[in-house]
């Protein structure tokens, strides 16, 4: 079993009183323009103001939530396959087949940069032309 936080939200009467101190307080602060002790006073009376409304207790204490049960195998484990045998295989592709540098644009050609568009075949990362590979020897 786990502890978390509940989620602490005002309601009804308690929250547009919160409000309208909060709006009340920001335009007299703002008129008077003592921006620095303002806030502090501000936050320091709406703290108060909320202790002295009595929000539910309820909110303030740990809620204990049940952990989820743990699925049972519907398939043997001699039957199970790996996530590697459901993952499709990724290409091969043959960086040693690609021009040392684009024809079209001169720009130099890494593997790791080339924008490959199928197994045996890939377009310069500059220019975006088609680039010819080396026939497999």
């Amino acid at each position: 079993m786990g502890y978390r936080r509940s989620n602490r939200k005002s309601s009804g009467l308690s929250a547009s009183i919160n409000t309208a101190v909060w709006m009340l307080g920001l335009a007299f602060i703002a008129w008077t323009d003592s921006w620095w002790p303002g806030i502090l006073v501000l936050v320091a009376l709406t703290t108060l103001l909320n202790g002295f409304l009595g929000r539910d207790e309820a909110d303030d204490r740990d809620v204990e939530v049940p952990a989820a049960p743990v699925a049972e195998a519907s398939i043997p484990i001699d039957e199970q396959q790996s996530v590697e045998d459901l993952a499709p295989a990724a290409p091969q592709y043959r960086y040693d087949l690609l021009p040392a540098e684009c024809k079209q644009c001169g720009g130099p050609i890494r593997g790791h940069d080339a924008q490959w568009t199928s197994e045996t075949s890939a377009d310069c990362p500059y220019c975006g032309a088609n680039l010819a590979l080396a026939s497999a020897a």
